[in-house]
């Protein structure tokens, strides 16, 4: 079991990244194609229809990089086809433009690792998935956000984002992500893209790393009562708040 331990005296700002996609499929190539005919003399060939731009109409629960990914777009698509749209203010009923589409690329954040993730059902229609991640840059970060891809073996695949229980990374350090999704997702593959991750100076005094010394924990199902003592460092003032989050591993240590 291992603890982490951030005190922040100020609120982030998540700046999104472009995430990934899955493969495109392959077309199946037969073994004797057929020829494409040559145009008769004198007509010019038809070029391709240029796709063209369509309207999506936002729903309860809708958000930007989900409608994004449904479309096969990347966020910053879909954004700056929506110029005047503010994705913290998306109501049920707001119209959006949906360009034609593209390819997303990945562009990992520098120094995140996403060490393990672990899905479990949750209820009959809900899944529940953690996932774990390290700081191995030689920056504290903040504002760190994770979004996870499931794809089962139907064809079927949602998208999820999450944001780090604790407000900063400091390096080294390891802290857990929670996603709560519809659905049974347990046995899908998995794609993942750190969205967010910005460095701040250590010596801010905006964060605070601390300690958790002498962790117990009691119980052998759920719940489990855990305690311990909070040693914040010794040059640290008075903390406006204080976030504890606690990691537990199985017996084949994975994230429970």
């Amino acid at each position: 079991m291992a603890a982490l331990l951030a005190a922040c005296t100020a609120s982030p700002t998540a700046a999104p990244v472009r995430p990934a996609a899955w493969p495109s499929p392959r077309p199946y190539a037969s073994a004797t194609p057929w020829p494409t005919p040559a145009p008769p003399a004198g007509i010019a060939p038809a070029s391709a229809p240029t796709p063209t731009p369509q309207q999506y109409t936002v729903r309860e629960g809708d958000t930007m990089i989900g409608i994004a990914s449904r479309f096969g777009l990347s966020l910053d698509a879909l954004l700056a086809a929506n110029p005047t749209v503010s994705p913290s203010f998306l109501q049920p009923g707001d119209v959006l433009q949906i360009p034609a589409g593209e390819e997303w690329t990945l562009a990992p954040a520098t120094g995140v690792q996403v060490l393990q993730i672990a899905c479990y059902p949750q209820t009959a229609a809900s899944t529940l998935c953690l996932a774990l991640l390290t700081n191995e840059s030689a920056e504290p970060l903040e504002d760190l956000a994770l979004q996870l891809h499931l794809k089962l073996p139907d064809g079927r695949q949602t998208t999820a984002e999450a944001f780090l229980l604790l407000d900063a990374l400091f390096p080294g350090a390891q802290a857990p992500l929670v996603f709560h999704l519809d659905g049974r997702w347990e046995t899908a593959e998995q794609q993942t893209q750190v969205t967010s991750a910005l460095p701040f100076a250590a010596d801010s005094g905006r964060y605070a790393p601390g300690r958790v010394g002498q962790l117990t924990a009691a119980g052998n199902g759920n719940p489990v009562r855990v305690s311990g003592r909070l040693l914040p460092p010794a040059e640290t003032g008075d903390w406006r708040s204080v976030w504890l989050a606690i990691s537990a591993f199985d017996e084949q240590g994975r994230l429970v």
